[in-house]
């Protein structure tokens, strides 16, 4: 009964905080392809990235599209069940009011918000979630079920690796998730330990077979992405070398213990953040003043364990990225762990840390809605952007419908900065930031309307980091003199069409640290005038 009215009351308030989202149909830049009904979702669509079961769920049950409101419903659901199952696996007091906040403080803080914005990928990636939740309580049955056949645990077992191993193929970046979770669950275990080695064996021996588990969940996924469906480098797939591990725990540690207190995106609120690094400490203190001296010792190296985790991917990860949908598999499980352990533990301070936590949601439910008001006027306004651009490019004299452009845009669009409160961004990965248009292949989204596809080439970083086939388009527009010529839109020449190119250029400044640039590295001949 709790844990079914904590569930729909968890979902309730989720469908408050984010039903505009469901409801106004918003999707991000990775999605124009996604949401049309003439180009049905392969469910192998993103294997080069190792997210093999990314679009299993889209595929089997929804066509391979993204259909709008139910979609989200859907994902909703997961994120409720999430959260109950999490508080299971936590051993939280079977109260209501507990399992409410803790599954809120999961569910509610704009990290989510941070996955919506790429519908492609819900709710898959919650569900990758639920799957690695339902291993880890399977995999612990194993040892607990004293009457179970060998064959029953043997079966649990094989299902839980699975598990692990689909869900990484979800979204690599659970592995964070998996870390915190279980670490947290280690450290919830190690306080019912009385400090004496027979009691150790028998309340953390059990708990090596999750880990063995998750080994072979996570050997089984290295093997498919190597052998089966090769990956490209990416920065969740392609890993550290061994000699930079020692340089990149320092880095992360001191990255995860930063993030307690300071996040660099405007809707991510420094005061909410602050509620969950005063549980920490809180959790940290009691540690430090409990139990003998080998509980301290094993249960501070579970609590700095479990702060770590929140950055497992980057611990083997080539590229070193902080973006909020990457924090939300790590920290914010961490923040839950903290309140699980300051309710269960900290019983003298039960009224106020209430207070703090529902403190806490409100205001994260406050900024969900703000940040949703600033992607819809964002959405709206660079909507009427394309239009305008599209209606440009129409009455151009030298353009030609039936023509193949090749579109070079310099630099790129994104309106919903200039809506939001707070000026302070994050981040290139944070969402406000992220363009509604397609940002890897700009005039993507003019190809619903043009008769003939465009290919597109961004150009929106320093010359030298740019693709060779972006700089050599930039070159032969320099050696033809358009670049001399083009200005910022909305300038008349913030788009112009020559031959079979298309430039469109946003960004004033990159203009002419190009055109600098490319006046150095190839230098045009005078022209001599008859």
């Amino acid at each position: 009964m709790v844990y079914r009215r904590a569930f729909w009351i968890i979902f309730g308030v989720l469908c408050f905080a984010f039903g505009f989202h469901a409801i106004q149909f918003m999707w991000g830049n990775h999605d124009w392809n996604f949401v049309s009904n003439f180009n049905l979702l392969p469910w192998d669509q993103r294997i080069f990235e190792g997210r093999y079961a990314v679009y299993l769920f889209k595929k089997a049950f929804l066509r391979g599209v993204y259909l709008p409101f139910i979609y989200d419903v859907i994902t909703f659901l997961f994120l409720a069940l999430n959260a109950v199952l999490l508080c299971i696996y936590w051993k939280l007091e079977k109260r209501v009011a507990y399992f409410c906040l803790c599954g809120l403080i999961l569910t509610v803080q704009p990290f989510t918000l941070s996955m919506m914005y790429y519908v492609h990928m819900l709710p898959e990636v919650f569900m990758g979630v639920t799957l690695a939740l339902i291993a880890l309580i399977l995999s612990e049955k194993i040892t607990f079920e004293k009457k179970s056949s060998l064959m029953r645990k043997g079966a649990l077992a094989v299902l839980s690796f699975v598990l692990i191993n689909l869900s990484l193929a979800t979204y690599p970046v659970l592995i964070n998730t998996i870390a915190v979770v279980f670490i947290g669950r280690l450290l919830v275990q190690s306080f019912e330990w009385d400090g004496s080695w027979k009691h150790f064996k028998s309340c953390f021996v059990p708990l090596s077979i999750p880990v063995i588990c998750i080994v072979l969940g996570i050997g089984l996924y290295k093997f498919i992405i190597t052998f089966v469906f090769p990956v490209e480098d990416f920065y969740n797939t392609k890993t550290l070398p061994l000699e930079r591990l020692p340089e990149r725990l320092f880095v992360l540690f001191k990255q995860s213990l930063y993030q307690l207190y300071e996040y660099n995106s405007p809707f991510i609120s420094r005061t909410v953040l602050w509620v969950f690094l005063g549980f920490t400490i809180l959790v940290t203190l009691y540690v430090c003043l409990t139990g003998n001296y080998k509980q301290k010792l094993v249960r501070l190296t579970l609590l700095v364990g479990s702060l770590h985790a929140t950055q497992a991917t980057m611990m083997i990860s080539s590229e070193h990225i902080i973006a909020d949908r990457i924090e939300l598999f790590g920290l914010v499980p961490f923040e839950m762990l903290m309140t699980v352990l300051v309710f269960t533990k900290l019983k003298k301070m039960h009224n106020l840390s209430i207070f703090a936590v529902m403190g806490a949601i409100w205001m994260s439910i406050i900024n969900d809605l703000d940040c949703l008001r600033v992607w819809k006027l964002g959405f709206d306004a660079e909507k009427m952007l394309w239009n305008r651009v599209l209606a440009r490019l129409e009455t151009q004299k030298d353009s030609d419908v039936n023509k193949k452009y090749k579109v070079v845009q310099i630099g790129r669009i994104s309106m919903r900065p200039r809506f939001a409160t707070n000026s302070t961004f994050g981040s290139e990965y944070s969402l406000p930031l992220v363009s509604f248009g397609y940002d890897f292949n700009p005039f993507d989204g003019l190809n619903f309307y043009w008769p003939i596809n465009f290919v597109s080439f961004k150009c929106d970083t320093k010359l030298k980091y740019l693709k060779p086939v972006c700089k050599d388009q930039l070159k032969l527009l320099h050696e033809a003199g358009i670049l001399d010529k083009a200005r910022a839109w909305p300038h008349e020449n913030g788009l112009i069409v020559w031959k079979d190119v298309i430039l469109f250029v946003t960004d004033a400044k990159l203009l002419e640290e190009y055109k600098k640039q490319l006046a150095h590295e190839f230098p045009r001949q005078p022209q001599i005038k008859p």
